[in-house]
């Protein structure tokens, strides 16, 4: 991994309260999630979506403004030959990491494009706000579990989604409402992203977090823009 910077695991490690900028968070989703939909575009899914495994390029490769995805152990095809979705098959055993796995991936069911986009989203949660409720529980993925059933409803909610912006709300709602068929409506979400991000006045060349006053970086790929 010479060509690319630390992960946004451990850059997260080196920021004040474990956190990312609020322009620093959104643009890691954009970046992100652009990712994702072109991982899917080629008929895989991660099935280990994390920071981990995200991790900007170095400046000395000009590509210190673009985020990586990398580490595709657990990748699968969802797609067969024909570009028909496999069916699902029965119990699978369980696949990815107990913090950010979907709650299909609790049930040791198969996993889909949805689930990817469930991982995704813990992870913003967790840049944005520095924590995840269920970060101190440990061995028990049961325990788990229910906290990410918790965070869906009433007080357990309005607590998982407090100090970032209502859009985010939507987003888990528009997750939690797809099935293992469904092909994510990609351009809704990034449009949401996008809407906020000129809401917050964020421009996608503004320097990272992790990068110095005086970083003289330009970007040379950035997540493209929708049609």
């Amino acid at each position: 991994m010479t060509l690319l910077h630390k992960d946004l695991h451990k850059l997260r490690a080196d920021m004040p309260e474990r956190k990312f900028s609020f322009s620093t968070s959104l643009r890691l989703a954009m970046q992100t999630f652009n990712a994702i939909e072109e991982l899917h575009s080629i008929g895989y899914i991660s099935r280990d979506i994390k920071p981990g495994n995200f991790a900007p390029g170095h400046k000395a490769t000009g590509e210190g403004r673009t985020i990586f995805m990398y580490d595709f152990g657990l990748a699968r095809r969802y797609l067969d030959k024909n570009r028909n979705i496999i069916p699902s098959r029965k119990e699978v055993g369980w696949r990815g990491t107990t913090r950010y796995g979907s709650l299909i991936a609790h049930k040791r069911q198969d996993l889909s494009r949805r689930d990817d986009l469930e991982s995704w989203f813990y992870m913003l949660i967790e840049i944005t706000r520095g924590s995840l409720p269920w970060r101190l529980v440990t061995g028990d993925r049961a325990q788990v579990y229910a906290a990410k059933l918790s965070a869906r409803q009433g007080d357990g909610r309005i607590q998982f989604l407090s100090d970032t912006p209502p859009q985010y709300n939507m987003l888990l709602t528009w997750i939690d409402a797809l099935v293992f068929e469904d092909t994510p409506p990609y351009s809704k979400f990034y449009n949401i992203l996008e809407a906020l991000r000129e809401e917050k006045k964020i421009r996608m060349h503004e320097r990272w977090d992790w990068e110095d006053e005086t970083s003289t970086m330009t970007s040379k790929s950035e997540t493209e823009h929708r049609r």
